[in-house]
């Protein structure tokens, strides 16, 4: 901002709680842009920041020179940033001080970071370039004139307990946004004496002491997120919708905590609650599906069409999200088989409640009379709802959608040396060594949009053709749906590389049967990818 760093050792007043909350959650919503107290600090312009610009900035626009301003991936077109020099400050800090402090861009308007102090985080500190704003947020002390504040200020960071985020700064704003739910709780009047509360975890119902059964209730429930994303991704087709699915489902059981009687699991519980939620999602809206599932292969010299809506689609999820991270082998297997993209894309077929019994019978392997019970109905009406998804699977028309396809193994040395040789050639685009990669029947698809191509011959001139673009891309190895998959980035005109597509690969029998590129930048973030790659990395 203006200024040298001029501030008074010691802590900095960032004003009454309350206060603060109204206004953070107005620039939040957009609904305000307020200057922020940062008085003469410039900890943002030197921590190596780009900073994000709306078309509808036009002050800032006039004032910031055109050739420091680039595209913004993933946004639409005239949404552009602003980058840093080599020393990783904004080029407009000219002499210690912002040379267009009263133009800014509103990023610069609204990021607070007295957010991190709320909500009692720290700011990234693997990132050495923000070492100075964590400095800074940790100066700022709130005031608490009235009860109120200190309660919203408990609910604020209950939340940050409780969301899940792919950054500091993420999760700091997602509690600022969720903490009226939490507030909820923190609302209501103590008990007139100490009581205990009892919590059921697994099959034993464990005692708590009113002052930390709130924080015990908590991470009881956050040890169920992996496992009920998993659930929750099958069910809904996207990794976006699960993550929002399972944090409704935890939001609900925290402030239901008292009406929690033990009479069932706390496992059983929440699947109860996370199932109610997904048929909510689901009610009244059309089936996600892949581009194989909607019309007939193309051409490699045909137009790839429009982009479509992203709800549309079934989407990848990283591993990590709903795998568990070891257990039995068979296990393992079964979970990976269970979220491919093809047998995801399988269940979107099946009516909702029926989606709910197959997975919770055959791919999690409850009992009947759990599933009865989970359901609000009896073990025959589960038995029969079973048959029909079953029947209904064994009749879709894809061979790409069979629900019972060849077991795959855990990576093997035969494998990683496949991928190894695809990452190679893609490289170096080397679209000949690609292709003999592939199996004959190989698949290649691009959501968002409705086209897919068949066979090493379409694939290659694809890639030679329209494709072309990929040349010089790099890939970043991560995993999806049980399966092989990289973050590829094209090559940036101002050097480096930028997200283009997650690409998740389906290897059978020592070749790739499937090519699936997932061109949303989002899901970067998502996969904790980088956002960009410089060009010494």
């Amino acid at each position: 901002m203006t200024g040298d760093r001029d501030f008074p050792a010691g802590d900095l007043p960032a004003g009454d709680f309350s206060s603060w909350l109204r206004g953070m959650q107005a620039a939040i919503n957009g609904d305000a842009a307020a200057d922020v107290p940062c008085g003469g600090c410039t900890a943002c312009c030197t921590s190596s920041q780009f900073v994000h610009i709306d078309p509808d900035e036009t002050d800032a626009l006039a004032h910031i020179p055109a050739g420091l301003l680039f595209p913004a991936p993933g946004r639409p077109r005239g949404h552009v940033l602003l980058g840093y020099d080599d020393r990783g400050h904004c080029p407009m800090l000219v002499d210690g001080r912002c040379s267009i402090y009263q133009h800014r861009p509103r990023t610069c308007r609204a990021y607070d970071c007295r957010i991190f102090a709320a909500v009692g985080l720290d700011v990234d500190a693997e990132d050495e370039h923000k070492e100075e704003i964590a400095r800074q947020a940790r100066r700022w002390r709130f005031s608490f004139p009235a009860d109120d504040d200190r309660r919203r200020h408990a609910a604020v960071r209950a939340a940050a307990r409780s969301v899940r985020a792919t950054s500091v700064t993420q999760l700091a704003v997602r509690a600022v946004e969720h903490y009226e739910e939490f507030a909820l709780k923190a609302d209501k009047a103590a008990p007139p004496e100490p009581r205990s509360s009892t919590v059921s975890v697994g099959s034993a119902a464990v005692a708590v002491r009113p002052e930390i059964a709130s924080d015990a209730w908590l991470e009881d429930l956050e040890q169920y997120r992996r496992p009920l994303t998993g659930y929750c991704y099958r069910m809904l087709g996207s990794a976006f919708e699960a993550d929002d699915a399972v944090q409704d489902t935890l939001v609900r059981a925290w402030k239901n905590m008292e009406s929690f009687e033990g009479r069932s699991t706390v496992r059983s519980w929440l699947y109860r609650i996370a199932t109610n939620v997904c048929l909510d999602m689901l009610r009244g809206r059309q089936r996600r599906a892949r581009p194989m599932d909607m019309g007939p292969s193309h051409s490699a010299d045909d137009d790839v069409g429009p982009m479509m809506a992203e709800n549309l689609w079934v989407t990848p999820v990283p591993d990590g999200r709903v795998l568990p991270p070891d257990g039995d082998p068979e296990d393992l297997a079964l979970a990976r088989e269970s979220i491919r993209l093809a047998f995801v894309t399988a269940l979107q077929h099946l009516p909702a409640r029926q989606r709910a019994v197959l997975i919770l019978r055959e791919v999690l392997r409850w009992q009947a009379t759990e599933v009865a019970e989970l359901l609000d109905t009896t073990v025959a009406s589960v038995n029969s709802a079973l048959q029909r998804a079953r029947a209904t699977l064994a009749l879709l028309p894809s061979p790409d959608l069979d629900v019972d396809p060849p077991r795959r193994e855990a990576m093997n040395p035969e494998q990683a040396e496949l991928l190894a040789r695809y990452v190679e050639a893609f490289e170096r685009y080397d679209i000949t060594s690609l292709v003999a990669l592939l199996h004959d029947d190989a698949v290649m698809s691009m959501p968002p949009y409705n086209f897919w191509l068949q066979g090493p011959e379409q694939m290659g001139r694809w890639f030679l053709g329209q494709g072309i673009g990929c040349c010089g891309s790099r890939l970043v190895a991560t995993a999806a749906n049980g399966q092989a998959a990289f973050g590829s980035y094209r090559p940036d005109t101002d050097g480096g590389w930028t997200p283009w597509a997650i690409q998740v690969l389906d290897v059978v029998g020592g070749r790739i049967v499937g090519h699936h590129n997932f061109l949303d930048t989002d899901l970067f973030a998502v996969f904790g990818l980088p956002a960009r790659l410089d060009p010494a990395a």
